[in-house]
């Protein structure tokens, strides 16, 4: 499964100024991002954060010695995560659950 954009959806720990575009209405100014950005440096750790309190709120476990891999033992899933995709092992209602 592919996460589309997933940097793109992680929050940032503080917003980060940056100029404007340009084009922009107000040259001169600067805004803050609140979400991070292809690029960022702090965009791969505030995904990984993002990604993991979601699983955790879904009931999976991250494993102790693998932190890409999650298991979710009640509905017998296992999920490896590598950066935006995500390789579900699980039976065929394992998996249309977890893409819910």
């Amino acid at each position: 499964m592919d996460v589309n954009i997933a940097f793109l959806n992680a929050p940032l720990d503080k917003p980060v100024p940056i100029r404007c575009p340009p084009g922009y209405e107000k040259p001169g100014h600067v805004v803050r991002l609140r979400k991070a950005l292809y690029g960022f440096k702090e965009a791969p750790r505030a995904w990984n954060i993002t990604l993991h309190n979601e699983l955790v709120h879904r009931g999976f476990t991250r494993h102790a010695q693998e932190h890409c891999a999650y298991m979710h033992k009640a509905d017998n899933i296992l999920l490896v995560v590598f950066i935006g995709d995500i390789l579900i092992v699980s039976e065929q209602e394992g998996v249309t659950w977890f893409k819910q």
